[in-house]
Order: C-alpha cells, then structure tokens, then sequence
C-alpha cells in the first residue's frame, strides 16, 4: 500500500473520463484539469493505493471546514451511487482511526465523522457483486474489511506525521456534533 499525506503545494487527482476513473492517483500541478472532470485532492489530503486479494483500490479524503458531505463511490472504474461494502469498510476505518486521536472525548459514530468529508473511495475486483441489477452498491464483503484495514493505517500515517491537522479535523467534529 502507499500512502501520501505529503504538505506540498501540488494536488492529487483521480480523473474521471466519461463517467470512469483512471486507475492511478496521479500527482498534478494546480492548473490540472478543467473544473468538472477531476476530484483534487490538496494538501492535507489523504491518499492511498494498491493491491491486495485480487482487489484493487484507490481512496484519496480530506476534511473542510463545511458542513456538507461528498463521497463518491466507484466499483470497475463505473459510479456506484449507492455505495456499498467498500464505502462502509472506509467509513468504519476512518471512524476507528478518528476515535484513536479522540482521546478523552466522546467517541465519535460513523455518521458524525463525516461532517465536511469530501471523498472517493474506487475499488476493482475480478467478480464484483451487486445488489440489484442496477449496480449501484456493492456486497463483496472482502472489500469491506481490506478497505477498512487500509483506511484505519492511512489515518494513523496522517495522525502521526500530521498531529497538528488532525487535532484540527477532532475539533471540527467535535464542535459540530454538539
């Protein structure tokens, strides 16, 4: 798995063509993309890929300081608006992860670690299986649990190079689930 948590003034990038993502975060100068085709991911960003169990996977998140959520989900490279086990696998990871650096506070649920989200969570496996022939959600349960370990160490990679952010990140959440 490699993750960047890197502070440098460059963006990250997963590009959309036509409704499908590349399969590689590619690291881009500002003026990238045009606007409508492309999910940066600025400093302060956390990414991470790679392949494990015949299952292949990008995630790139960060938190902004509004209340709205965005998280696209992608499964073979195809919109999977619905979500499923890869989108509950990060969001459990990045719970955990949060609650890690908590401390004496309350703990966080899942639905409060989401407060000015903005993420992809991408997945490609060899047999994906969907619920319902529209594949909108996803029902491997072998992405859940793999994208849940890999989302719980990228946060403890960004909690532990980026102390100073992430008490930020607990402070916003904290602020807005009162």
């Amino acid at each position: 798995m490699q993750v960047n948590t890197t502070q440098e003034s460059a963006e990250y990038r997963i590009n959309f063509t036509r409704g499908r993502t590349t399969e590689s975060l590619r690291k881009v100068r500002e003026t990238g993309a045009p606007p409508g085709t492309t999910f940066r991911f600025k400093p302060d960003s956390i990414t991470f890929h790679g392949d494990r169990q015949e299952i292949k996977y990008a995630v790139g998140f960060r938190f902004l300081a509004k209340l709205e959520t965005q998280l696209r989900s992608f499964v073979n490279s195809s919109p999977a608006e619905l979500g499923g086990t890869h989108v509950d696998g990060f969001l459990s990871g990045l719970t955990t992860g949060l609650n890690q650096v908590a401390g004496h506070r309350r703990k966080f649920r899942r639905g409060e670690t989401q407060i000015g989200l903005h993420a992809v969570v991408s997945v490609w496996l060899a047999e994906p299986k969907f619920n319902g022939a529209t594949r909108e959600e996803l029902i491997n349960p072998e992405a859940r649990s793999l994208i849940r370990e890999f989302t719980l160490e990228a946060v403890e990679r960004w909690i532990s190079e980026s102390q100073e952010s992430a008490e930020r990140v607990i402070d916003f959440l904290d602020a807005k689930r009162r």
